[in-house]
Order: C-alpha cells, then structure tokens, then sequence
C-alpha cells in the first residue's frame, strides 16, 4: 500500500532524509530504487537541507520574538519597547570639587566659572577629562574667588543639528552617549535667534498638545532616537525647525574612583592660579545596560508601571534607574525597630564603596523616587551595617588520601570558603548556611572526612565623642544565652568620662528565665573585671542592641566593634544587614584523622 503521508516527527537533516526516503519507497513508481547510489539522493540531499535551514530559521525567529529568549540586543530592545521600558544609556561618572583661584588682579570681583570647563585626573593609568555640567559665579574674597561643590562629569561635550522636514529621524549619532545629559533646544528657523528647552516626557499623565516634551528610545547599534509630539501628545514641531541636541559622550565605569583633578580651562584674569580639592571623588559611571540586565527589569518595570507602591516597586526602580546600585533591600516602617508606620526603608549597597555619598542620597530621594511615590508614604535612606564573620574552621584529613601539602590543603579550604562568601553573601538578602559552609569544605579534597565551625559576630559602631549617645543596633539575628554572664557580647575597648584613665569594654549579663541581658561598662585589672555600671540592654532572641548614657572621650579609631557569639548556626542578611566572612579574621586549623580511642576534639567556643 502506498505511504501517502511524510513523518515530521525529526528536525535534524539525517532525520529529514531517512523520512523523505521512507516517503519515496512507499510510493510504486520509487519501489525499486536504491535511494543511496541513485541520482535521486542528491535531489533528498537539497530538499533535506532546504527543510533544515527553514526549520532552524524559524526557531531563530520564534526565540528572538520573546524577551526570555531571544539572544541578539535588538530582539531584547524591542522586546522591552512594547513593555514601555527604556534601555540604560551609559552614565557619566560624576565628581564634586573645590575650586580656589587666586588671582594678582584688582580689577575684577565677580568671576564665572563656565559651563564645560576642563579639569582632568587620570585612573589606573588612563587620562580622562571632566567638565562643569553648568556655570558657577564667585565674588571675591580679597584675591580668592572660591567655587565650592561644583559638580562634573567626565566625557566629551557634543552636538548635533538637525532641520526639521518630513520623514527626518532625529538620532543621535554616537553611541555611548549620557542621556541624561542631553539638553534638546528647538529653534524657530535658522535665521532666528529664539528657542524652547525641551525636557524628556517620564508619564504620559498631565501631558497635551502644548507640552514641551520628547521621547527617546534606542535603536540598532546601541543609538538613541529622539521623537517629538503630534500636537496631541506633546507639541508637534514643524517643518523649518531647527533641533539642537547637546550631550555628552562617556567612558562608562572605567573613570570611577578618580580623586585627584587638575584645571586645564583658559585663564580669565591676570596672576590667575588654581587649586582643586575633592569633594566627591568619581563615581557613579556606568556601561551601556546588558542585555540581562534588560530582560530582568523590563517585565518588573512594566508590573511596577513607573510607581512606587510596593516594596517591590521600589527595589525595582532604583535598580533600574540608579545603576550603580549593586544590591537594594526595602522594608516598610511597621518591620523597623523602632515601628515607624507611613515609612518605607530603603537600603543600598553601591558598586563601588559602602555606602552612597549625601549627593546620591539627594537624587534618589527627589529625582527618583518623589516623583513616583505615594503622598502619605516618605522613603528613607539608611546606609548598609556588615555583619563580618570570624571564622574559626577545624577539618579533619586522612593524610595518606591526599597529595597535597598540608598547607596547600589548608590554602584550598580557606579559598574556598572564601569563594563560597563571594558568591552567596556581600549582599542584601544573603544568608550564610553552616551546613552548606561545612559541604563546601568537606568538599575541598577526598582526605577531608568532616569539619568543625566556630561562628562569632563582628558589628561595627561608630562613636559620637564627647557627647552622651545612644547606639541602637539591630543586627536581626538571634544572640547566644546562657544562665551565667560568657561573653555574648563583647566590645573592643575606648576610654569614658569619668574613667579616663581605665580602657573599658562592654559585655552581657543575662537574667536567668528571660530573653532579655544587661549591657555593662567594665574594665580590666591583671585578675578582675570592674563593673562601672550598666550602660543598655540586649534582647538575645531578636538580636537588638541598645547602649545608652554612654559618653566616649577617647578611642584607638573612630568605631568600637562588638564582637557577639550567634544563637544559631545560620545566620541572615535582613534590612540593612550585609553579612559577609571576612579574610583577615577566618582561621583554618588541619585535625589529623584517628580512631574513636585517640579522637581529637575540637573545642567549639
């Protein structure tokens, strides 16, 4: 009987043949032919691959039609377009300086500072030049015009004109362009000397046909265009305008951390002299968004539609907007300590550094998220506070199992764990896991049988001097307790009033029955402690830390450190916590395997 039907079931160009042949050998006018030495196979051969290539087209095609899988910039872009999100532009990297100039002449008080004055610094290497984003004026103080917190961003200034006709697209031609840097004038004609300043369009709420407003979206290549109104949404232009675009074109991150900046600009008066001193050094500069970085906002932005309501929304937003942002933890007011209803906090670990500088704070509070937050809810910003864990690790080995050194195989587990640290900690929402710790260790070499963790907390505070302060820390993580005072709690040490003469520490002292401790002020003769007095309280179930009454005149630095033994063996990165194991304070001890009659036990402090 005749095979009228062709089997689709296979997708690979063998399989496509053997089907094709299957197809032909049921047909009576190809019974009797050997499909593999006759002409025919040559023809199978183009049909096969002719279904192949059209086959693996169309996957290709259907991936790239879906933001989850589609794997050129491009696809993810357009994606992205229709869920209203806009691709990161490169960000310049920012500075704030100091500038004093001094100058021998008489005749001149007012001094301006143009915008796009030069100043350079160079970075690991590599020369890079900042200019002032607008002008600044001084008067004169004697000979000294002084411009204080004058801000700049590194890259080149550019611009480009565009008249205004039919079918003209307004694309700026050069790519890695700050788009927050673009500044769009239109200009009547070019005979005329009158313009409008044009600002970008973040909602389509409040707009009509009179709103001075632009659109701007990327195309191929990682360019940006920029589109106007149709006198709906957005004030149409009309033909014989003239556009002017200016911007500014960046090296992305590879500036940040620059510090030391040197004025290159002309000379405006006679005998002039510059020194420039460093506010804020560089930072915040950023590379093009990636293409995962894309694919993750995009779907978040789009649910948050712009708004801050959610907690969500918020961590959302600032990711997507605020790029230097490694790591961003939100929780509302009724989860803080102390309770503070109609509050969100928020929590940012920067890229580069520990916490954002005052002038970050500022343009997340009012350029980011006023404009997106709800009336009755106020965002506050709270620096990062890092748990560093002290390590003190025992593992046990086999040494006939092993060709490593001892010392070698005390190096692989010490990188290891540190690795295991870098991975899975140094960021909001990071929980350090001892049995995935001690896996990872047993993991190191087939030698090691099993391992022994000592955990203890160390938590930074920093001392207001001279002054009574209170130290309120949360550190959201339950505190070891005992029946009788072991050093819970501890405290590096620093000189008080009243006792300047005596280096004093803190510790804890327990109430039998009771979650909550008392905190005591304490110093050391050669064979006793000498209660001062009790300074706070600790509740050892949610690990919070009060001290009160405490004035400290004198200190070795400008922080005393808590170190605290844990009540559990894991231990979490919740709020403003960041836990992460510190190199300089991780211990690795080799324990030679023997037999249960000469085991070596590893006391667990």
């Amino acid at each position: 009987m005749a095979n009228k039907r062709i089997n689709v079931t296979e997708l690979d160009f063998d399989g496509i043949k053997e089907n094709l042949k299957e197809f032909l050998r049921g047909q009576e006018k190809f019974s009797d032919y050997n499909f593999d030495g006759s002409g025919l196979s040559i023809l199978l051969d183009v049909l096969a691959y002719n279904t192949h290539y059209n086959l693996l087209y169309q996957n290709l095609a259907v991936n790239e039609s879906f933001i989850d899988s589609a794997s050129k910039r491009a696809s993810v872009v357009s994606r992205a377009k229709a869920l209203g999100y806009i691709p990161r532009s490169a960000r310049s990297s920012t500075a704030y300086l100091n500038v004093r100039i001094t100058t021998t002449s008489t005749e001149v008080n007012v001094m301006e500072l143009p915008r796009y004055s030069p100043f350079t610094t160079t970075n690991d290497g590599v020369t890079y030049t900042f200019y002032t984003t607008q002008s600044h004026i001084a008067y004169r103080n004697n000979n000294v015009f002084m411009f204080s917190n004058i801000e700049v961003k590194e890259g080149k200034p550019l611009a480009y004109n565009y008249t205004v006709a039919d079918g003209v697209q307004y694309i700026i031609p050069n790519a890695n362009v700050d788009m927050s840097t673009l500044t769009v004038k239109i200009q009547e004609s070019g005979t005329s000397s009158d313009y409008e300043i044009f600002e970008p369009a973040d909602s389509l709420l409040d707009l009509n046909g009179e709103s001075k407003v632009y659109f701007s979206k990327e195309i191929d290549n990682g360019l940006f265009e920029v589109e106007f109104g149709d006198g709906i949404i957005g004030k149409a232009l009309t033909n014989g305008n003239i556009v002017i675009f200016n911007y500014m074109v960046c090296s992305g991150n590879t500036p940040n951390g620059a510090i030391n900046f040197h004025y290159t600009g002309p000379k405006y008066v006679q005998g002039q002299t510059e020194l420039v001193s460093t506010q804020v050094a560089a930072s915040n500069g950023s590379a093009v968004e990636d293409i995962e970085s894309i694919r993750r906002n995009a779907p978040k932005m789009y649910t948050a539609q712009n708004r801050c309501v959610t907690l969500n929304d918020y961590r959302t937003l600032i990711m997507s907007l605020y790029p230097t942002a490694r790591s961003v933890n939100v929780w509302g007011g009724e989860n803080h300590v102390p309770v503070s209803y109609g509050d969100v906090y928020i929590s940012i670990m920067p890229a580069e550094g520990e916490a954002l500088s005052e002038s970050d704070k500022q343009y997340l509070l009012n350029d980011i998220l006023a404009p997106r937050r709800m009336v009755t809810v106020h965002p506050k910003l709270i620096d990062p506070a890092f748990i560093n864990l002290q390590l003190d690790i025992a593992y046990y080995y086999n040494p006939s199992d092993t060709r490593m050194s001892v010392n070698d195989l005390s190096a692989a587990v010490y990188n290891d764990v540190i690795e295991y640290g870098s991975n899975n900690l140094d960021k909001f929402g990071g929980i350090f896991k001892y049995s995935a710790v001690s896996r990872t260790i047993d993991n190191v070499d087939a030698s090691i049988t099993n391992s022994v963790i000592s955990i203890k907390m160390h938590r930074d505070v920093t001392i207001t001097f001279n002054q009574v302060a209170q130290y309120n820390i949360n550190l959201a993580n339950p505190i070891f307790i005992s029946d009788t005072p072991k050093e819970s709690i501890i405290s590096t040490g620093f000189y008080v009033l009243n006792a300047v003469d005596q280096l004093c520490y803190i510790d804890d002292e327990p109430e039998v029955g009771s979650s909550i401790g008392k905190l005591r002020l304490f110093y050391r003769t050669v064979d006793q402690k000498v209660i001062l007095r009790y300074v706070g309280t600790v509740n050892y179930t949610t690990g919070v830390i009060s001290i009160e009454n405490l004035i400290i005149t004198e200190s070795p630095s400008s922080y005393f450190t808590l170190v605290i033994k844990p009540g559990a063996t894991d231990i979490v990165s919740a709020r403003n916590q960041i836990v992460s194991i510190s190199p300089s304070l991780m211990k690795v001890t080799p324990v030679v395997k023997s037999d249960a009659d000469n085991y070596s036990f590893v006391r667990v402090a």
